[in-house]
Parts: C-alpha cells; structure tokens; sequence
C-alpha cells in the first residue's frame, strides 16, 4: 500500500507564503504573519493539517486503486500517529539542549518504534473491525512498517528542520540587534568623540565677558551655546536633517565663535533653496568647521575665512568647505587622519561610511591661492 507524507502539504503551505502577490487581502497576510510568528499555532496547524492531508490521500488512494473504504482503519490509524507523533515532540523537547548526536539519534530510535508501533495497531484494528476480511489475511499489514518509517521519519525531519530554522532566525535576529546597537554606539562615539574644546573655549570666553562686565554679550553667548547644545542632543547621529537645519545650527556654533575670534574669523555662506530643503545627516558639518576654525584661523594672527556652498548636482548633495588656512601638510594631503589636525575630518569620513556606505564622496584638495577645500557629496534623497 503507497501513501503520500504530510510533508507535502506543509511543504506547500511554506513555500506559498513567500509567493504571496502584491494586493492579497491584508487580513490574510496579517493571519499568515501571525501563524508564523506563533510557533506553537504554527505547529498544530501544520500537525492537523498534515495528517489530514494524509486521512484525504488514504480515501483518494482506496477510490484510485481500487481499494475498499475501510473509514474506522483510516481513522484509527490516522490519530494513533498523530498521537505518536506528539510523543515524538516531546522527547525532541526533552533532548534538544543536548545537542545534535541526541537529537538525531533520538528521532531514528522513535521512527523505529513508532512506525512498528503504528503498523501493528493498524494491524489490530483491521481484525477488529473487519474480521472477516483480515482474519487470515490481515497479518499483511505489518508490512505498512516500511510505509509509516518514512511518514514519520519525514514529520520528524520536518519539525527538526523547522525548529532549527527559527533557532537560526531568532539567533540572526539577536546578531541583527546586537549590531545596529554597536552601529548606533559608534555613530555616537564619532559624533561625541568631536573635540569638547568647544565647550570650554566658549565658557571661557563668557568668563572673560562677564569680567569686562559684558553681561549683555555674554548672555548671547551663552543663549546661543544652550541652543546650539540642545540641537546636539535631540538629533541623534544617525538622524537626517535638512541642511537648512543643519545650517541653523552651524549659524549658533559660528556665532559663538566670532566672539571669541571678533574681526579675525570671517564667514560666507552660499546655499541653494533646493539644496537647503535636502537632508544629510545631523551635525556632519560642524567638526569640519571646527577643524578648520582650530588649524586654519586660530594660528595665524590675521584670522582667515571659511567658504560653505552647497547645490544639487545629479541628485545628489554637494557640499565644499574651503578656508584659508596653510592646508594640509605636503607628505600627507590626502591621509587626514594620520595627525591630530585630521580628528574631525577622519572622524566625518567614518560616520559617512557608516550612513552611507561607499555611497558618498569626502575629498580634499588645496584652496588657491592657500588653504584646504573639502568636498562632500551624499545623496539628496527625502529623509528617511
């Protein structure tokens, strides 16, 4: 006698839920999302349906064939290894946290067992409720050992394979977690890591204020480091703002320096209305400014200037910061993170990496007559 495994209809009913197409009911996909996730749903769903499948293909084989319809055998015989079957769950319960060697072993022994077991019952019900047919002739049915062997051998694959694969999952899931928190902790640190001489250059300064009895700009100073501060903290540094925003801010950084700089640092701003309304990541700019500020004006006694522009050119945002400072030294021009003076330009590269990828362009090259340009490009997408 042949029969078809359950696996069959388990096996289709997996595959059909990644073929589902674009505008199904969203009921249907939302009852398939929770089967999926409801591991112990998911079981007896596949447990009913597969032994029912396999009750279907019994009366469908006997009409084939033909057979007689013996419905009590079919019956008997189908919750007796739904029975089994649930046992075998249990003893892979119990010998899972011991490892594979058990695992499998266990399930060859209970194929073993359990297909003899059934075939024997089976055996006992066809003399039971058809004595006359299967008085002699019934001891025949034993032979169904070769047919329930790889029945249950494949419920018990396929409830291994599937326990393994949400195993895998869950563990994938974990190490998906685990690495957008350290994304998210090396974002901060890069962010964070940015020279905290700001903050102390600044206090100092509105000391030096208050004892020239400048309370008036020393409370502006102070007004615009509080603004400036808490935009650092709400935005996360992964978190995309547009560069209008980002300007603002950069506005409030730059406001506080020119106290402290007066006449000697000199700012120019060049930015397109669409490139304003495009989004970059929060803060990208200013370490960049602050490098340029603490290398390229802070050293010489005349100041200089700092140049920002920024368009939209093929879709993407560009952005070049120029000063005029003595650039960057001739052995090293195109390695900025080889000296302290290239901190938070090494450091911007890296958050861009991060964000993007190789999506994105970070280059230098010299400003004439002297200086450093740095021109960074990143897709001008809506924020995300």
């Amino acid at each position: 006698m042949t029969e078809l495994s359950p696996t069959i209809i388990t096996a289709v009913f997996l595959a059909g839920r990644g073929g589902h197409k674009a505008g199904e009911d969203k009921i249907v996909n939302r009852w398939f999302s929770n089967l999926v996730e409801d591991q112990e749903l998911l079981f007896w769903v596949l447990h009913l349906g597969g032994w029912g499948f396999y009750y279907i293909i019994r009366i469908l084989n006997a009409f084939a064939l033909p057979y007689p319809l013996l419905h009590e055998i079919y019956i008997f015989t189908t919750l007796v290894a739904m029975l089994l079957t649930l046992v075998m769950r249990y003893v892979f319960k119990m010998v899972w946290s011991l490892g594979p060697k058990w695992i499998f072993t266990s399930a060859a022994l209970l194929t073993l067992v359990m297909s003899a077991a059934t075939s024997a019952l089976e055996l006992w019900a066809a003399t039971y409720f058809y004595p006359e047919e299967f008085s002699e002739a019934g001891w025949g049915l034993l032979g169904n050992i070769f047919v329930y062997a790889p029945l249950i051998m494949a419920w018990g694959g396929l409830y291994i394979a599937i326990k393994y694969l949400r195993k895998n999952r869950e563990q994938n899931e974990r190490m998906l977690k685990v690495t957008a928190m350290a994304h998210q902790a090396q974002l901060k640190m890069l962010r964070y890591q940015l020279n905290p001489h700001f903050l102390f250059n600044t206090l100092n300064a509105i000391s030096t204020l208050l004892l020239d009895k400048n309370s008036q700009a020393a409370n502006r100073m102070l007004t615009k480091m509080s603004s400036f501060l808490r935009y650092t903290l709400v935005n996360q540094p992964n978190q995309k703002v547009t560069l209008d925003q980002e300007l603002h801010a950069l506005g409030l950084y730059l406001d506080i320096e020119k106290v402290r700089f007066e006449d000697r640092l000199s700012v120019d701003i060049i930015a397109d209305k669409e490139a304003r309304n495009a989004h970059l990541p929060s803060l990208i700019l200013q370490p960049l400014i602050e490098n340029a500020i603490k290398y390229a004006i802070a050293p010489s006694e005349d100041g200089g200037t700092l140049k920002i522009q920024a368009h939209i050119r093929d879709d993407r945002l560009h952005m070049i910061l120029c000063d005029t400072g003595p650039g960057l030294p001739e052995h090293m021009p195109h390695a900025p993170g080889e000296n302290s003076s290239g901190v938070g330009l090494a450091n911007t590269k890296e958050r861009l990496e991060q964000i993007y990828k190789e999506d994105f362009l970070f280059e230098l090259y010299p400003n004439e007559p002297n200086g450093l340009c740095i021109h960074m490009a990143v897709p001008a997408h809506p924020k995300d």
